[in-house]
């Protein structure tokens, strides 16, 4: 947050649900756009930016400032590991900044929890790339639904039994089903709420629709 999204409602969630339990969070992100403070607290999580995007895509940029970057940012993270020393480090996996992570798992030894919220294709998980890195050196992972999990077994070297399926929670008093006033018979209603694209699914919501 501020940026909207599945995954960042997804983290914000978890981080104040876990603050509510009496727990420590620190929530690590991009620094995007660049007006955002580099530390801010939102609903009493602490919010540590980095400048990640500008540093693995500098653009136009002399490469030399974008290794210098990269090499700042490295440290930068080291440090804030060393100085909070969290018992675990949940990474959301959607892109390539768990990069920092693994170039400082040496600042602080803890285990890793790593989170797919969306599918693998079999080119990005290569035995040599980011993704397969950071799901080689997981103690767990965690997958949002069954098909993710069977993706993700199929495409890397983790077992069904290494994933955990955890579906994203939902405030359920914001989710009522209730009877739409002045329908005579109790026809199946099926509400689709996310943007027309094809991994979204909505062409699966009305197939499954037209079977009830």
């Amino acid at each position: 947050l501020p940026s909207v999204g599945g995954a960042e409602i997804f983290t914000a969630r978890l981080a104040d649900l876990l603050i509510a339990r009496g727990h420590e969070a620190l929530v690590v992100s991009t620094r995007f756009p660049s007006h955002l403070s580099e530390d801010e607290a939102i609903n009493g999580v602490p919010v540590r930016r980095f400048a990640f995007l500008e540093a693995l895509a500098p653009g136009g940029k002399d490469p030399r400032a974008g290794l210098r970057l990269v090499r700042e940012i490295t440290a930068g993270v080291a440090d804030l590991k060393r100085a909070f020393c969290p018992d675990v480090v949940h990474v959301n996996l959607s892109d390539a900044r768990p990069l920092f992570h693994l170039r400082t798992l040496d600042a602080h030894l803890c285990p890793t929890v790593v989170t797919l919220q969306s599918a693998l294709l079999q080119h990005s998980a290569g035995a040599e790339n980011l993704t397969a890195s950071i799901l080689r050196q997981a103690a767990r992972v965690v997958a949002v639904s069954d098909a993710a999990a069977a993706n993700i077994a199929e495409f890397t070297d983790k077992t069904l039994a290494q994933i955990d399926v955890i579906a994203p929670g939902i405030p359920a008093d914001e989710f009522l089903p209730r009877q739409t006033p002045g329908r005579s018979a109790p026809n199946p209603i099926i509400a689709f709420i996310g943007r027309l694209v094809p991994e979204k699914g909505a062409d699966v919501a009305i197939e499954a629709l037209a079977q009830l």
